[in-house]
């Protein structure tokens, strides 16, 4: 989910360092994670048994704060197609291409979403598409040849993962510039909790309407304990942190430390998955963070042009 941008000048101690921290490293483990999980459990199921829960926790740790649920009228539909986007077709695509390829390629692909972000803002902002911003799609698409470039028949349903997760991508970047054109006037972590919740609702049905057969009693731990990782520690807990880090660190920080979550989802992969970590790997994760790099220094070097 979009990410609130915290002021220029703010505080950038230790605490801060920490809170900004923790978020990127368990999303970056959720990776390989999630692709343990996904070996048992089929995808709307696991989506299911987390996604809602865990809107369902932060809204109720709002309210012990003592913050109103309420969300204004004219914002529920904003609200509702964040929430489409950045959840329902998000997760799902996710889940499935993770499925047809490994994690670390996996993770590549969709953390390219900052490039399609800065396209859409293009036509639904009327922000300018400028340079640095041709320069930064450009790699990021160099980075998906570089994927591909591979024989496609040794990559089997690799091809059909790649779709699925650029669509992730794009989704989260449509979900992005949904949240950036409004003003919500509420706490991010509520718009964070109500996208989860809401979001959930159409997963949950595609849990029912398909009757995936989930042999409960076959489960492993190893998987069990997967699904409770994706649950607190890849949703709740860093949601709850990030919310606070981006309140101490300058919005360009916090778009920097975002760049080791694919890097720490490749190489928690190949540690955890034995995927395999050659130079295509290496060199579309070098060009992709390149881009990346270019997308989030471009607002300081715009101002000190």
């Amino acid at each position: 989910m979009a990410a609130p941008k915290a002021p220029d000048g703010a505080d950038t101690g230790g605490a801060g360092l920490i809170l900004l921290g923790t978020p990127c490293l368990l999303w970056g483990l959720n990776w390989p994670i999630l692709a343990i999980a996904l070996a048992e459990v089929d995808a709307w199921t696991l989506r299911a048994l987390t996604v809602i829960p865990a809107g369902l926790v932060l809204l109720a740790v709002l309210r012990l704060q003592g913050h109103s649920l309420a969300v204004p009228r004219d914002l529920l539909l904003p609200l509702g197609l964040a929430a489409i986007l950045n959840i329902t077709i998000f997760q799902i695509s996710l889940a499935y291409g993770i499925q047809m390829m490994n994690s670390g390629r996996a993770v590549i692909i969709v953390y390219s979403m900052p490039l399609w972000a800065a396209l859409l803002a293009v036509w639904f902002l009327g922000e300018r598409l400028t340079a640095l911003r041709i320069a930064a799609l450009a790699l990021g698409l160099a980075g998906m040849v570089v994927l591909l470039s591979q024989d496609l028949s040794a990559m089997r349903n690799a091809p059909l993962g790649v779709v699925l997760c650029l669509t992730s991508a794009i989704a989260f970047a449509g979900g992005t510039v949904t949240v950036r054109r409004h003003d919500w006037r509420l706490p991010v972590a509520l718009i964070a909790g109500w996208q989860l919740v809401l979001g959930g609702i159409p997963i949950t049905l595609g849990a029912t309407v398909t009757l995936p057969h989930v042999a409960w009693s076959t489960i492993s731990t190893e998987a069990w304990l997967s699904i409770l990782y994706g649950l607190v520690l890849a949703q709740v807990v860093p949601y709850f942190l990030w919310f606070k880090a981006v309140q101490r660190y300058p919005a360009m920080l916090s778009g920097l430390a975002t760049l080791t979550i694919p890097i720490l989802g490749v190489f928690s992969g190949v540690l955890m998955l034995d995927d395999p970590l050659g130079w295509r790997e290496l060199l579309a994760l070098s060009v992709v963070c390149g881009a990346l790099l270019l997308v989030f220094l471009e607002p300081k070097l715009h101002r000190s042009s």
